[in-house]
């Protein structure tokens, strides 16, 4: 083989390689180029679906609430119809009533989402309302949906454009049904006043991504409620230009928006309710639907890059390569057949090899990446328990890399945020357990492990122990996986703290139930009793002998009335009437008589703001605050101590907190568990009916606050109460639950 024929086939070789590794890296470009696009079209699909699905349940729980309302309307027309009214004159007469004013505010309370239901007459004014059953002189003959209603004979409801309040601020729209005569005349309208606060409320709930939003419209155009809330495009509608509108025509779709709300660009899902003429847009900014896939396009382009480098390094490695055995080719020709046949067995071998380290090292990269990704603390230790392998999350509780913990103990780590008693406590049992594994041989499975943190926080994980094994058979570490089990554990403890409760308040439910059933029944037993005796006694004169067990006879019967009042008011649900007052005029008002009752053996104590302005009912609370400091009293008894009231305004502004306070006789933790129940009471029988405290109770819960208590036997009993100083819309909502007050 000559010199010039070696460095010919030298230089085809090198440009062979070149080539290859040219469209090796031309091929990676455009199949990272492919994939890229195709992810963006399937993350935009992804959000599209999610968005639709969304939008079905919305527009679902939307339509559910318009259908409520509607139904009130189409029940309130058809009272009107059934009252016998055919002319304008009888709807503006008959429905002007305090019957149907009633009878609307029954049918308003079911609806949190309506805030009125007038009747209008057919010349426009308002006939009467749920609000008042004698409106203002308002003519609502300029509204569009009066003009709508009174030129179209139809059976459906109409939903009118947005108002916005002049005094309140909040926008409103109204579900109106027209109410026609036998002959199809004009008769007035029915009309319910939706809040769009209500919706907004409701959307709001609704855990979006970030920069996700919730529209309604009506299916002209005009938007009428959204969340997040854009106030200047309230009331207005979509521009002519926008897709939104074939979309509707088609029955829903999405589309992409240019931003005409916000000005970002938007995914738009829109989704039309069948049985309301309204449209809700689910939407999501495009850069955040392609946020994700802007993160895999940067990974798949570094990997494709990084895959081009490689070729290119592995090419040029090659060609030197192959250059170096052409140039030993060339140089050892004269060689005999046996040293080619050993270089030819020496490059088989090579090629096995790197094969063999190749295949390995993809084999510990694809076991690092499965025990990174299970969601589990994952370790292995040899004998001298030594870590060997260390998962990322057990990593992170170490406080390292899991290349930094591959030679350490636990031992040799500091736990954040735990105790140095704690982590040694915890260190010591898991050790104990790695030794038991190593020594017998034996796997330890599922044992509950505790970690406690200095910030009170407690975390659970399942801990599962087994043995490594050698070739030989002979135990060589110990591999570890412990599942956190701490929101289970913490989901199981707030199931049973619910039942509970629930428990205890259907018991709470039950005894006023029956409470009540008996209350009245021997109110009704009193009566003549009470009226019979008093006539007798007016009969017999003074000195008559007979007076003397009748006047018996009529105390007890006030006595047995007086239980009765207790009981009713305990059982009774309905909500006190409720007015502006000083809270520290009826705490003195209080004091000021308790400190006639109150023995002079105990010193009354106390300390109130001057000024303690709330909103409540103040014969309950003055009753409240005698309750309280008549108890704490009778459990001093005779001897001396310290009743202590105090009235303070809580830092936030919006609380007032009344404390009575006793150095009594305390009780133990079986008695305040139960010192709310009704007619349970630790005085002598004839000495207490046991309802005091309830009737507190229900009287704070009413009020929309808190009351809780703090006593040990010798130590005396304070009761803390938290109340609102505004008036709560629904108390019970507010109130906790009686489990914890009684605990």
């Amino acid at each position: 083989m000559s010199i010039g024929a070696g460095v010919a086939r030298l230089s085809r070789s090198s440009r062979r390689f070149l080539l290859v590794g040219i469209l090796l890296s031309i091929i990676t470009v455009i199949a990272a180029g492919l994939t890229i696009w195709d992810l963006r079209g399937a993350a935009i699909e992804s959000y599209r679906s999610n968005m639709k699905n969304l939008g079905v349940v919305l527009a679902e729980q939307t339509s559910r609430s318009m259908q409520a309302v509607d139904l009130v309307v189409k029940e309130t027309g058809a009272k009107i119809l059934d009252a016998g009214v055919e002319t304008p004159e009888q709807f503006n007469r008959l429905m002007a009533t305090e019957e149907i004013h009633d009878y609307l505010g029954s049918r308003l309370r079911s609806l949190p989402q309506a805030t009125a239901v007038t009747l209008i007459g057919s010349d426009g004014n308002i006939v009467n309302s749920s609000r008042s059953q004698s409106p203002p002189a308002v003519n609502l003959s300029d509204r569009d949906y009066y003009t709508y209603l009174r030129e179209h004979d139809v059976a459906t409801s109409y939903i009118s454009e947005p108002m916005k309040s002049r005094v309140t601020g909040a926008w409103s729209v109204y579900l109106a049904r027209r109410v026609s005569g036998p002959h199809g005349e004009f008769l007035g309208l029915v009309i319910s006043t939706l809040e769009l606060q209500y919706f907004e409320a409701f959307y709001r709930t609704i855990t979006l991504q970030q920069g996700g939003s919730v529209t309604l419209l009506r299916r002209d155009g005009t938007i009428l409620a959204r969340h997040p809330r854009t106030e200047d495009k309230i009331g207005r509608r979509m521009p002519p230009e926008a897709l939104w509108y074939p979309c509707v025509e088609e029955g829903g779709g999405s589309y992409r928006s240019p931003g005409y709300m916000d000005g970002d660009v938007r995914i738009v899902s829109v989704e039309l309710l069948h049985d309301f003429p309204l449209v809700v847009d689910v939407t999501i900014t495009e850069d955040e639907a392609l946020a994700e896939w802007q993160r895999q396009s940067a990974f798949i382009s570094i990997v494709a890059l990084c895959s081009i480098v490689g070729f290119a390094v592995l090419f040029r490695a090659l060609a030197a390569q192959f250059r170096r055995i052409e140039q030993s080719e060339a140089s050892l020709a004269a060689r005999n057949i046996d040293l080619e046949d050993n270089r030819a067995r020496l490059e088989e071998q090579t090629a096995e090899i790197i094969q063999t380290a190749e295949a390995l090292h993809d084999s510990q990269l694809m076991l690092r990446a499965i025990i990174d990704q299970i969601p589990c603390k994952i370790s292995a230790k040899d004998v001298d328990l030594r870590y060997i392998v260390v998962n990322n999350m057990s990593a992170r509780e170490l406080g390292c890399s899991p290349e930094e913990a591959v030679g350490k103990r636990l031992t040799d780590f500091s736990i954040a945020g735990v105790d140095v008693t704690a982590e040694t406590e915890f260190t010591s049992e898991v050790e104990n357990r790695n030794r038991e594994v190593l020594e017998t041989g034996q796997p330890i499975m599922n044992v509950e492990e505790k970690l406690a943190h200095d910030d009170g926080r407690v975390e659970y994980f399942l801990s599962s122990k087994a043995p490594m094994f050698s070739m030989s058979n002979a135990v060589v570490g110990v591999i570890t996986i412990a599942i956190d089990i701490t929101a289970q554990k913490r989901a199981e403890v707030e199931r049973r703290e619910l039942e509970q409760q629930l428990q205890h308040a259907q018991k709470i439910e039950a005894l006023g139930q029956l409470a009540g059933g008996v209350a009245h029944d021997l109110n009704n037993a009193l009566v003549p009793i009470l009226a019979l005796t008093e006539l007798v006694l007016q009969d017999l004169p003074a000195g008559n002998h007979d007076r003397g067990p009748l006047e018996l006879v009529l105390a007890g019967a006030k006595r047995a009335r007086e239980l009765v009042r207790q009981i009713l008011a305990f059982s009774r649900s309905e909500q006190a009437a409720r007015h502006e007052f000083d809270l520290a005029d009826i705490a003195g008002e209080a004091l000021l008589m308790l400190r006639a009752t109150v023995p002079s053996t105990i010193a009354l104590a106390d300390s109130i703001e001057p000024a303690l302005p709330m909103v409540g009912d103040p014969g309950q609370l003055h009753q409240v605050l005698v309750n309280l400091v008549m108890n704490a009293a009778q459990a001093i008894g005779d001897g001396q101590g310290t009743v202590t009231v105090q009235a303070l305004r809580e830092s936030d502004g919006s609380h007032i907190r009344v404390s009575v306070a006793d150095t009594g006789c305390g009780m133990d933790e079986a008695t305040r568990a139960r010192v709310f129940e009704p007619f349970f009471t630790t005085k002598e029988v004839g000495k207490g009916t046991g309802l005091g405290l309830s009737i507190v109770h229900g009287i704070i819960t009413n009020h929309g606050g808190t009351i809780d208590v703090e006593s040990s036997p010798g130590h005396g009993t304070r009761f803390d109460i938290l109340l609102p100083t505004s008036p709560v819309s629904n108390p019970s909502e507010h109130a906790p639950a009686e489990l914890s007050l009684a605990s």
